[in-house]
């Protein structure tokens, strides 16, 4: 039989109105049941496999006293107990009951009763804790150690008295002898202390900041049994549930958040009747500076401007950043419209002129073919030099006055044309980027002269200026109509480069034209007369 019980070690053996067997090992309950044990263990609900004892009572409820709590067995399931819920000890040793339906338990603090109408009111919530009433030392006890190693541990005489073995001799209870204690402790706050200020009980008070620490004294009145006054106490604003002291009359808290607060303190007798008014004290605790909320909004409005600001740099940044590929783009365009363009107008010519003499006049033909070829050498270094934003090489080998005619007379071939060029005051060096960006604007102008107005005659004229240089080309070309001109024309986008040019060194741009009267393109660059080559590079 011992292989199909719970355990070899055997506590206690009872057996019950039906005739079953219980018996409690250390490893669990056995029921023997129809020749066969059914083993139940805390996964059945029971409150702990040792189960020292076994009562049942006049309902046919079955009560296991056990090492960590109290079982009832009805119904087919098992409910357990324990000093959770308010038993007064865990390890209990003998039940017996009287007859005022009282359960009276030993165990190795003491002797306690417990009242199964108790127990059915905790189960419908009606309340919160179990109310022991606990039996020591103040009540006659020797000792409070009572013996369980040994059954019976406890039994009912036939005069409805109750005995239970102690190790220092036999204790004998007369349930119809005592009376209870009703009355509920008068609970009072006595001390409230923080640091080294104290405040007083009875009035609300306003905490600093600093109050990093509290501690609450506090104490109830009951004659009968004082060492048995059981205390619980809460924080409103802070506990949700009380806190069980026991016997301990001071309650700390450390490092409370600002708010407000209300402490509450109750008690039992010795008989577990509650005060549950108790006691309270009210207080608010100021909070620091940093807690506060207009600290909360500067901070939060900080965290907004550094992060607005931190995005409007970035959107800056980005925004330069678009600005420098933008300008570089535009400046590569129109690099390369007045170099290849206009290098590709005066191929274009050269061209025409080897169509129309390649039959009449091989010789020349082949001479304007060998000028067109040369100008697409030269069209493609100055593509290169202008994408890497260097000096045009037709400034290398001469002034500006020379390299704007050199222009014209690459691009005539054999065009009539009559070039001019008018020199005011002796000619100076000027900062490369405005003698590069004058050449530019005067080639511009120039291919537009050959290539759309079909000039025969182009003057250019230099006037350096004490406080600056004004270049002046005119034609006497077919003119246009300026406010007409769209956007798909190639012309107008010159235009536009030149105004672009222009406004980069600041100048004054001006064209004029009217339909069959030709074109004057003007500009007026500010430059000072100690301006030269050699200042601009070591500015």
């Amino acid at each position: 039989m011992g292989g199909r019980l719970p355990g070899n070690l055997i506590r206690v053996i009872a057996q019950d109105r039906k005739g079953n067997l219980w018996v409690g090992t250390n490893d669990g309950l056995g029921r023997y049941q129809n020749g066969k044990f059914t083993v139940f263990t805390t996964r059945d609900g029971l409150a702990h496999n040792a189960v020292y004892s076994i009562y049942e009572d006049a309902q046919a409820a079955l009560w296991f006293g056990t090492q960590r709590g109290l079982s009832r067995y009805r119904e087919g399931k098992f409910t357990a107990y324990s000093s959770h819920d308010g038993l007064f000890q865990n390890v209990i040793f003998q039940i017996l009951e009287d007859d005022r339906q009282n359960l009276w338990m030993s165990s190795n603090r003491g002797i306690f009763s417990l009242a199964k109408q108790a127990v059915e009111d905790f189960d419908l919530g009606r309340i919160r804790t179990l109310p022991c009433v606990a039996y020591g030392l103040a009540e006659g006890m020797k000792s409070t150690q009572c013996e369980g190693g040994t059954q019976p541990a406890g039994c009912r005489s036939r005069d409805g008295r109750l005995w239970f073995p102690t190790v220092n001799g036999l204790v004998v209870i007369d349930p119809k002898a005592i009376t209870r204690n009703l009355r509920p402790p008068p609970v009072l706050i006595e001390q409230i202390y923080t640091g080294n200020q104290s405040f007083d009980p009875l009035l609300p008070a306003k905490l600093p900041p600093s109050a990093h620490e509290l501690r609450f004294h506090y104490t109830a009145l009951s004659l009968a049994a004082p060492e048995k006054v059981r205390f619980q106490y809460k924080l409103e604003g802070l506990d949700d549930k009380w806190v069980e002291a026991e016997t301990r009359r001071t309650a700390v808290y450390n490092q409370l958040p600002p708010g407000n607060y209300k402490f509450r303190v109750r008690a039992s007798n010795n008989n577990d009747v509650w005060n549950e008014a108790g006691a309270t004290f009210a207080f608010s605790l100021a909070p620091h500076f940093y807690q506060t909320t207009w600290f909360y909004c500067f901070g939060a409005a900080a965290v907004f401007v550094a992060a607005w600001g931190f995005h409007r740099r970035r959107m800056k940044l980005a925004h330069d950043k678009f600005t420098l590929v933008l300008a570089e783009r535009s400046r590569i365009a129109r690099e390369l419209h007045d170099t290849l363009a206009q290098g590709f107008a005066g191929i274009g010519f050269q061209l025409e002129a080897v169509a129309a003499k390649l039959t009449e006049a091989p010789a020349q033909a082949q001479q304007h073919l060998k000028v067109a070829l040369q100008m697409v050498r030269h069209s493609l270094a100055e593509a290169r030099r202008s994408v890497m934003n260097l000096r045009s090489a037709s400034l290398d080998n001469g002034d500006l006055g020379n390299a704007l005619v050199e222009t014209a007379r690459q691009m005539m071939a054999d065009k009539p044309l009559d070039v001019r060029l008018k020199i005011h005051a002796p000619a100076r060096p000027l900062p490369p980027h405005i003698e590069n960006n004058l050449l530019r604007i005067g080639q511009e102008a120039i291919t537009n002269s050959l290539k759309y107005a079909r000039a025969e005659k182009i003057c250019i004229e230099l006037d350096y200026q004490e406080q600056g240089v004004a270049m002046r080309i005119q034609d006497d070309g077919q003119g246009f109509d300026l406010p007409q001109l769209t956007a798909a024309n190639g012309a107008h986008f010159g235009l536009l480069g030149m105004h672009e040019r222009a406004r980069q060194m600041g100048a004054r741009f001006d064209v004029r034209s009217q339909p069959g009267r030709g074109t004057e393109v003007l500009v007026e660059v500010p430059v000072g007369p100690n301006h030269s080559h050699t200042d601009y590079d070591q500015a």
